[in-house]
């Protein structure tokens, strides 16, 4: 089972109060690519990514992805109305559409 955390400096602990709970992963998810990579350059902990991506604008969101995919990391991205959420699905990659 996945622990899905969101990390404020406190990666190391989230992810030993993560294993001492019995989860096989976790995935820590950031809010910018800058804090992501530099999460990754000195995490060495097994742990999968993820890039939380909250603007509305269709551009940004496209790029956003483009790089979460290039840091080999998943993509959650908020639902918001129902042509928002149809252009999440239909025209991107994005991991996930949570609500």
């Amino acid at each position: 089972m996945h622990d899905l955390v969101f990390p404020k400096d406190n990666e190391k602990e989230l992810i030993e109060r993560s294993c001492a709970l019995g989860f096989t992963s976790v995935v820590l998810a950031y809010d910018s690519v800058d804090l992501l990579k530099k999460a990754q350059e000195t995490i060495k902990d097994p742990v999968k990514w993820a890039l939380y991506i909250t603007t509305e604008k269709k551009s940004d969101i496209m790029k956003k992805i483009g790089e979460a995919q290039h840091l080999h990391a998943l993509t959650l991205i908020p639902a918001r109305d129902n042509i928002f959420n149809r252009f999440i699905i239909e025209k991107t990659s994005a991991s996930m559409l949570y609500n």
